[in-house]
């Protein structure tokens, strides 16, 4: 999936990605066919025509007339208002796709899954370039981890140690350390090991990190 016009946008032009959230009634739209309803209403109106027919009859029970009547015509009244809203759907998806480009023809229904599908795509890639841009951070933070504790084997300031073993208890990066004198050498043993284990995990995870 090519995630260039999202980095773009998110980058470039952060305003225009409003659109996402504009356009998210479009995905209960893209489940119902607006060509598939008014055929629907359509086969409606045929049935209540012959109804209305028969109730027209004179050789009709008066029975069955006192009671069709009054739900035949509040079928009408229903069925009337409901084509009306479907043809002024049908006029303002028209005019939609027309102003995205797409000639005044096109299918509604394929302009509203295409819309669908597009913004699916776009929120997905961007949430690849999240995942993706998470975990080169991590196997940044790793590396620069690693060269610290190369730079504190080493040896490089004196007196630090302390500092770097809190930096690293708070999540941050260990400057260098000077291992020789100075010091209790048993301590320095101790958090030196300390130094080693935690190098260890982060390795695990760069390695972790390398795999995916």
């Amino acid at each position: 999936r090519d995630s260039f016009l999202v980095t773009y946008l998110d980058k470039k032009h952060k305003d225009v990605t409003g659109f996402v959230q504009e356009l998210e009634p479009v995905h209960k739209a893209s489940r119902v066919s607006l060509r598939e309803a008014i055929g629907k209403i359509t086969a409606i109106k045929g049935t209540i025509t012959l109804v209305q027919t028969e109730l027209a009859s004179p050789n009709i029970e008066a029975s069955y007339k006192s009671l069709m009547e009054p739900f035949v015509k509040s079928c009408t009244s229903s069925i009337e208002s409901i084509e009306k809203s479907a043809q002024s759907l049908s006029t303002t998806l028209k005019e939609i796709a027309e102003s995205y480009g797409e000639a005044s023809n096109t299918d509604s229904d394929a302009f509203c899954n295409m819309l669908s599908v597009f913004v699916i795509a776009f929120e997905k890639c961007r949430e690849e370039n999240i995942r993706k841009q998470a975990l080169a951070e991590k196997a940044e933070k790793a590396q620069k981890f690693q060269e610290d504790l190369k730079k504190v084997k080493e040896g490089g300031g004196k007196g630090h140690l302390d500092l770097a073993i809190e930096n690293i208890r708070a999540g941050k990066l260990a400057p260098s350390v000077n291992l020789q004198g100075g010091e209790d050498p048993q301590q320095k043993r101790l958090l030196l090991d300390r130094l080693k284990s935690k190098s260890k995990i982060l390795s695990e995870q760069n390695k972790r990190i390398e795999r995916k």
